[in-house]
């Protein structure tokens, strides 16, 4: 089993998005594109030609402290993707196999990875996605809507709240940046590119929710790989919170996708009263620190 150390710069683009297409983990946040379009530099680990691969995202030391490994918020899992069984051998491997000089610091391990009881990495924070499966039709999967959802749906349509797909990129960061508390600047152009990025290669939609006058009450990017719809950049206006509009624009991308091979993924760290509304399944994955 070889296992090496590779700079970012000298990764195959081609055979590493096809570890991470063909992993039985994998997951958006793994693919080059988005990995290049969220942090400058990065670096990795990869096994034999590229049969398992992982990303470390690293923050420079000074003079007398080394680099450090760090969880950015933007890449919520990423761990180890392999197109192998995930053996205990294989994980303590590659992570052994992590120069010294960043192996100090946070990883957040991909949901169902779990880290053998011999590693010297630690398990630092449990994090609890939500999912919905989605194969199912739209009317078993609204079946397991509460009566709270169910009410905010009706107040929807009361308020004859049209479902909308003809929004640019530059919109919905303009509303999240007015109306999300925990807007940061810094993350402005890297929401640009990645969906520039999703939408020029087929990856992605935004979708949004207008009044009949136009307007827009919520909206929201939704990323589509590895048999996941990920919620990207959810947010609603303070009209919209009162008039149920986020919760419609989840339910028109349950309502369009059902009956599909996909899961719908709400991309939290937190599994919250919202994705509880919808009756998803609670999704754990590890921070993972040495």
């Amino acid at each position: 089993m070889e296992v090496r150390f590779i700079k970012g710069a000298d990764i195959d683009r081609n055979k590493w998005n096809s570890c991470v297409y063909y992993a039985g983990n994998g997951n958006i946040f793994g693919y080059k594109w988005y990995l290049d379009n969220v942090v400058k530099e990065w670096d990795a680990i990869v096994e034999g030609d590229y049969e398992s691969v992982l990303p470390l995202i690293s923050k420079p030391g000074s003079w007398i402290s080394k680099s450090k490994l760090y969880s950015h918020p933007l890449l919520r899992s990423i761990g180890i993707y392999s197109v192998h069984v995930l053996s205990e051998k294989r994980i303590i491997t590659i992570l052994d196999a992590i120069p010294k000089q960043l192996s100090r610091g946070v990883i957040n391990f991909n949901e169902g990875l779990k880290l053998p009881p011999k590693s010297i990495w630690k398990s630092k924070q449990k994090h609890t996605n939500a999912m919905i499966l989605l194969r199912e039709s739209y009317e078993s999967i609204s079946g397991g809507y509460d009566n709270f959802l169910e009410q905010q749906l009706e107040r929807a349509r009361l308020k004859n709240l049209i479902a909308v797909n003809n929004l640019k990129p530059e919109v919905l960061v303009d509303l999240y940046r007015a109306h999300d508390p925990n807007w940061q600047d810094v993350h402005y152009h890297t929401y640009l590119r990645i969906m520039y990025n999703a939408l020029h290669r087929g990856w992605g939609f935004l979708s949004g929710v207008k009044t009949t006058n136009g307007e827009l009450q919520a909206a929201n990017f939704f990323t589509i790989s590895n048999q996941r719809v990920m919620s990207l950049l959810p947010v609603e206006t303070n009209e919209g919170k009162k008039n149920g509009a986020l919760a419609m624009l989840f339910d028109t991308c349950i309502r369009i996708q059902a009956g599909k091979s996909f899961v719908l993924d709400f991309n939290v760290q937190t599994y919250g009263s919202f994705e509880n509304q919808f009756g998803a399944t609670e999704s754990p994955f590890w921070s993972i620190e040495k």
